[in-house]
């Protein structure tokens, strides 16, 4: 505890202007105080979100809004990878909890701690304390259970079994939950299942237009419009609407910027790579994966060293509510046999994604290079080829430029041989006058095709015709 105390009288001085300013102070009534605090953290502000609460807790007498600040600590400081600190101040509301019969704090006790246990890797202990969580809900409600919160703990509890592989059982607790309400995370979970894990159309739809229903909802979450965004991404990226997929996969990862929050800046990126890949965009694909590599990187570190530090503070925090020598023995050996195997875990899988990664980047690499040398070769081919009129102008952009042939052969099935090869020059941004020299036409027939060529496009006059063939 005396590292605590350390942190608090650090934490203390260094902010106490901060609180001072803000007029909050260890007086001031816990609901504005957590108020305010929820509203830092739903913007993302967590460093602010915990400085708010550190001078509330800091001469607390162990009454029950004390203890509700240090599970509000303990929230966010798991959330931004501190899981040592997250797990020292739930273990101090647990010890003051111990002889208290208050089963709402209980209840928010035990989900942080499985949310913490959840991000450490420990997912058999993260869905035993969601378990306890929920069975304090439901006493303390004395048979009315607040519905917000029932789903919100059991969305945390599909969450846990989607990290495990265990779909069905991630489904079923879904459904659970839609006799509860249906909130924006959830919907979005089932709308994930039904495009990755069981595909079918039908349901992807029926859940993607209930989840849009929540977008523009002024009280969502950063959280709750990441995976709004994440998913709608998603969702367009299979329906091959690569524009509105862009859009909302780039929202998503802006959004994790903000929040700070690797595991969702790490599939949005990794959302995003398969866009790329599709598009046929190596150079997006090739950036984001070595930003991938990087977050990975921090993940597995936030991790390993998650673990290895909570081992101790696990133990210790026990001891504080355990006599018994033989459980304290047995919760020992448990703790460090799990942390253990998770560190071994989580090394073989950095080693194998690592080794699998940056193959990709160099593979990547080389093809880029590859490409950067055949695509300049391949422009003052077509180009000459163009110039001089050659009837294997075509069949050579098409080589160079396979994606937009495909483009544009697909979006206008019916345009003649002539048509594409003007489409191609207008792509090469040849002008009229040098179009009409190289195909030993007048400058009016040039004129005429690219008015028939728009018209059979559906374009307006006051289209650009060069801008159309560029944006295709």
């Amino acid at each position: 505890m005396l590292a605590l105390l350390r942190l608090k009288l650090v934490f203390g001085v260094c902010f106490g202007l901060f609180f001072e300013v803000s007029g909050v102070t260890k007086h001031d009534d816990y609901v504005k105080v957590r108020g305010d605090f929820k509203d830092l953290k739903k913007d993302g502000k967590y460093e602010e979100a915990i400085n708010h609460l550190l001078n509330y807790i800091e001469e607390g007498d162990g009454t029950g809004n004390e203890i509700a600040a240090r599970i509000d600590l303990g929230n966010v400081l798991w959330v931004i990878g501190k899981f040592e600190k997250s797990l020292e101040f739930l273990g101090s509301a647990r010890t003051l909890l111990h002889n208290r019969d208050d089963f709402l704090l209980k209840g928010r006790l035990h989900q942080e701690f499985a949310q913490c246990f959840s991000q450490l890797g420990l997912h058999e202990l993260a869905l035993e304390h969601n378990k306890k969580a929920m069975d304090f809900l439901v006493l303390e409600g004395k048979g009315k259970v607040p519905q917000g919160r029932m789903q919100y703990l059991i969305n945390t509890r599909a969450r846990f079994y989607f990290q495990i592989n265990e779909y069905e059982r991630a489904m079923e607790s879904l459904r659970k939950g839609l006799e509860y309400g249906q909130g924006p995370i959830g919907l979005s979970y089932m709308l994930n299942y039904f495009l990755n894990h069981r595909a079918n159309q039908d349901s992807a739809d029926h859940y993607f237009k209930k989840m849009m229903v929540h977008e523009h909802n002024q009280n969502n979450s950063k959280n709750e419009d990441f995976w709004i965004n994440l998913h709608a991404g998603r969702y367009y990226l299979r329906k091959d609407e690569w524009n509105k997929a862009n859009s909302y996969l780039g929202n998503a990862i802006q959004i994790a910027e903000e929040i700070q929050r690797l595991p969702c800046l790490i599939s949005g990126y990794q959302a995003m790579i398969e866009l790329y890949r599709e598009e046929g965009n190596k150079a997006g694909e090739l950036e984001l994966l070595n930003k991938l590599v990087v977050a990975k990187d921090s993940m597995q570190t936030f991790k390993r060293d998650g673990l290895k530090l909570s081992v101790a503070t696990v133990v210790r925090l026990n001891e504080e509510i355990k006599s018994n020598w033989e459980n304290k023995f047995v919760l020992f050996i448990t703790i460090s046999g799990l942390a253990l195997c998770g560190m071994l875990v989580f090394y073989l899988k950095k080693r194998k994604v690592n080794l699998v990664l940056t193959e990709k980047v160099i593979d990547l690499t080389d093809e880029k290079n590859n490409l950067l040398i055949s695509g300049e070769n391949g422009l003052e081919e077509v180009v000459q080829l163009a110039k001089n009129n050659e009837a294997g102008f075509l069949a050579k952009f098409e080589e160079v430029y396979p994606d937009w042939m495909n483009r544009i052969m697909g979006l206008h099935p019916d345009l003649t041989r002539k048509e594409l090869e003007l489409s191609a020059m207008l792509y090469l941004n040849f002008s009229t006058k040098e179009i009409a020299s190289f195909t030993f036409v007048q400058h009016k027939t040039v004129q005429m095709r690219k008015y028939r060529l728009r018209k059979k496009l559906h374009l307006d006059s006051k289209s650009d015709l060069y801008l159309w063939a560029k944006t295709l």
